[in-house]
């Protein structure tokens, strides 16, 4: 049996529907407010998406190119990794949205917890038991296998990120569920804080004080000798991506969300991207590891900024699908690189050169055909029947349970 062993970016679990009200328009009855916005469908999708080009270039496929322009191209790709802080962000901002309607609901915390229990841990767990307990009492003993046996009481806790963090290293079995643990740590405490603080301006100013405390805890860490493993694992480290999110939504709530906002978002991304290539290409790893994961988030939180209310591309039939299916492919995918990469040695490609590139493609087109499949098989088994299961979870006072 083949676990995964890599970085990855976070899983998308949150729901995406949520729309607030204008500002001193009348209030609509929250289960009017939660409703479906494709366009969020469709960042989600561009978020797995870099998530799967990242993995098969870092780890299914070894392309070593040696032109400037070849290396340029291998390593943009591998950025996929940024898909991370736009999982974060959108999942800040439509978590945060629904909190904000749940306010004063009754039984909130219990439908909260039991729609995000439904949401993650189905698949979750299903991958724990299958590597520390199916394949271990089926006899299998690869490393990996017996590495989360011995180990699996991070999983079970859902604090892998705090595995790796323990032994200072992300090279460790099934760590893409780093990810999923730091949204679900982060959600044992954020509901509370948003049900506590009454005012939308106070809370809108926890969360930027949020963002600025999630900086100045990765420059501590740069600052006293640590490794990168914390700084990109914690959910001290990485909270300014949901918050950023959670300033969004409260922004939507407040009527805050302009064009004239928008556009300077995007101005603000522009400015971030030209900073990130500065960093890179002059290998720049202080700033990238205290300043490039906010740069980051400046240019998803526009993305997410814009697609909002938005149809057009960002509601593209395709990237909706990706996104609607994207928990199940960011949390099976992984189990295919390390056969894929396998099979590409023993054909024994060379790392370079057109023919690599032609295969290299249709490589990844059946990557993520295998992908899809396996996503889809999810879903009609576990996740989809998990779903409708939140109908006995109401968030809403009349009961609305989208």
């Amino acid at each position: 049996m083949t676990v995964p062993v890599q970085r990855a970016p976070s899983a998308p679990g949150a729901p995406n529907h949520f729309e607030p009200p204008a500002p001193h328009a009348h209030k609509p009855e929250p289960s009017a407010a939660l409703v479906h916005r494709p366009g969020l469908d469709g960042v989600r999708g561009i978020a797995i998406l870099l998530v799967l080009v990242y993995h098969f270039v870092t780890q299914a496929v070894p392309l070593a190119p040696t032109s400037a322009v070849g290396k340029g191209i291998v390593s943009t790709l591998a950025y996929g990794w940024s898909g991370v802080d736009l999982f974060f962000v959108l999942s800040g901002c439509l978590i945060t949205g629904i909190l904000l309607e749940a306010r004063g609901v009754p039984g909130r915390a219990r439908a909260f917890y039991g729609r995000r229990a439904l949401r993650i841990f189905p698949l979750y767990y299903l991958l724990v038991v299958g590597v520390a307990g199916v394949a271990w009492l089926a006899g299998i003993r690869a490393g990996a296998v017996t590495f989360v046996h011995e180990h699996q009481a991070w999983y079970w806790a859902f604090v892998p990120n705090g595995l790796a963090t323990y032994l200072n290293t992300v090279d460790v079995p099934l760590f893409f569920l780093w990810s999923v643990a730091i949204e679900e740590q982060f959600y044992l405490i954020w509901p509370w804080i948003v049900w506590s603080v009454r005012r939308d301006r106070t809370l809108a100013m926890i969360c930027a004080a949020g963002i600025a405390g999630s900086l100045a805890f990765r420059t501590w860490l740069w600052a006293t000798g640590r490794s990168y493993v914390p700084g990109y694992v914690l959910p001290f480290a990485r909270a300014d991506a949901l918050l950023a999110g959670g300033l969004i939504a409260i922004a939507v709530r407040n009527g805050y969300l302009t064009a004239a906002l928008r556009r300077n978002l995007w101005w603000a991304a522009g400015v971030s991207a030209v900073a990130l290539v500065v960093f890179h290409a002059a290998n720049l790893g202080v700033p990238t590891r205290i300043f490039g994961y906010s740069l980051n988030v400046v240019i998803a939180a526009a993305c997410v900024t814009a697609a909002h209310d938005a149809g057009g591309a960002w509601a593209n039939p395709v990237l909706r699908w990706f996104g609607r299916y994207s928990y199940g492919l960011y949390m099976l995918h992984p189990f295919l690189l390390s056969p894929l990469h396998h099979v590409w040695d023993k054909v024994g490609l060379p790392p370079n050169g057109a023919v690599a590139v032609v295969v290299a493609a249709c490589a990844f087109f059946g990557f993520v055909a295998l992908a899809c499949g396996a996503a889809l098989t999810s879903w009609t088994l576990m996740e989809g029947p998990a779903l409708r299961l939140k109908r006995y979870f109401p968030l809403t006072p009349g009961g609305a349970t989208r």
